[in-house]
């Protein structure tokens, strides 16, 4: 799952060695937007962790319930009318900047909406 916040961008997934535990693994390119995350809403996380050789540099993991917990922490704490100003309020023009050009791209799944089943749109 991507997740883009105010906080920063994340991805989270439940590696093999997450599951026996109902622990997921959040990862991060950018060691801020995960140390923002945990202190914002996951006290229970374990500290972050660093592989230069990951796809996704920065790393740590938390329980599914405590995950599940902050989101709708984070859901219910919106007050902002749009999104990417509020992420220039809070990480400046250039991750605004980036996550605009996120934004245009996935524009483009507008496509998606117009077509059947087996041009790649959804039934």
């Amino acid at each position: 799952m991507w997740i883009f916040t105010e906080l920063g961008f994340f991805s989270v997934v439940r590696k093999r060695e997450d599951s026996a535990e109902d622990m997921l693994t959040v990862r991060g390119r950018v060691r801020s937007d995960l140390e923002s995350l945990r202190s914002a809403c996951l006290p229970g996380a374990s500290p972050v962790t660093e592989s230069r050789m990951a796809d996704y540099r920065y790393r740590f993991r938390v329980s599914a319930r405590e995950f599940g917990a902050a989101l709708g922490e984070m859901a219910r704490g919106i007050g902002y009318d749009n999104f990417k100003n509020e992420v220039e309020a809070k990480q400046g023009w250039v991750r605004h900047d980036i996550y605009e050009r996120v934004w245009a791209i996935m524009r483009q799944l507008y496509c998606c909406d117009r077509k059947g089943p087996q041009e790649g749109g959804s039934n």
